[in-house]
């Protein structure tokens, strides 16, 4: 099944377990991240979802995911978009998505490295800021990313959103008031696996030509001190799955 990596993660915090579910069960009828995320809210209503699609990590710019919960704020269903790292080193660790159910009776994080699972004690983190939670997680090791809430979803504030890095958000429809209320204060991702396009060849081609595109518009030049990291960004992410295609 290409564009995804096969498999999405599911961690019972009340539990202290995981398991996976292959992502083909929903993909083939529910477009999306948003799509797999919604009907897999509707079968776990409790849930905090982080999914992403297809397209992630295939496209210039597209380190995408969608984070679904019940939303605190209205009782309907709550959505929020983000990028950054996050997304692709999710799916790098060969995790489509991440639903997260239960309750932990003591703060804790998910680790996930390349397929890796654990929950750990976050007592040590707990009650920092999403700056001062990241910085503490990645201290030494910029490659790990880090999806986090501040003293904010800690303690409920119903418009609490998740910090992922130190400038991207999920921050519609309090999903971080969500997270604290299972005292899950981050997830920690690694993920250095690469992953299986349709063609290789054709997918770097059309790859290079909207990079190319894009960085030589006008937009893009008029701005170009804006966006800085945009050009390194994309070509970062495509080399664990363009490495071997020269």
């Amino acid at each position: 099944m290409f564009g995804y990596t096969g498999k999405i993660l599911f961690v019972n915090l009340s539990l202290s377990k995981v398991r996976t579910e292959p992502t083909e069960k929903y993909a083939g009828k529910f477009l999306g991240g948003r799509g797999i995320a919604t009907r897999i809210l509707h079968d776990n209503p409790d849930a905090l979802i982080f999914m992403t699609g297809p397209l992630t990590s295939f496209v210039p710019s597209g380190s995408r995911m969608d984070v679904v919960a019940v939303s605190p704020v209205t009782g309907l269903i709550g959505g929020s978009s983000t990028g950054g790292d996050f997304p692709s080193a999710l799916k790098f660790s060969g995790y489509d998505g991440v639903v997260v159910t239960g309750k932990a009776e003591k703060p804790v994080y998910l680790r996930i490295e390349n397929e890796e699972v654990s929950i750990e004690s976050a007592e040590g983190i707990w009650g920092l800021n999403v700056f001062e939670t990241i910085d503490a997680l990645t201290r030494g090791h910029p490659d790990l990313k880090v999806a986090c809430i501040g003293r904010g979803g800690e303690n409920g504030v119903k418009f609490a959103g998740i910090s992922f890095s130190h400038r991207n958000l999920a921050s519609r429809g309090g999903l971080g008031a969500v997270m604290g209320s299972k005292n899950l204060k981050a997830i920690l991702v690694h993920g250095t696996r690469g992953l299986n396009p349709y063609n290789p060849l054709e997918l770097m081609s059309a790859f290079e030509e909207i990079q190319e595109s894009i960085t030589n518009s006008g937009e893009f030049l008029r701005f170009k001190d804006w966006h800085v990291n945009f050009v390194p960004t994309i070509l970062r992410l495509r080399m664990p799955y363009f490495g071997d295609y020269e």
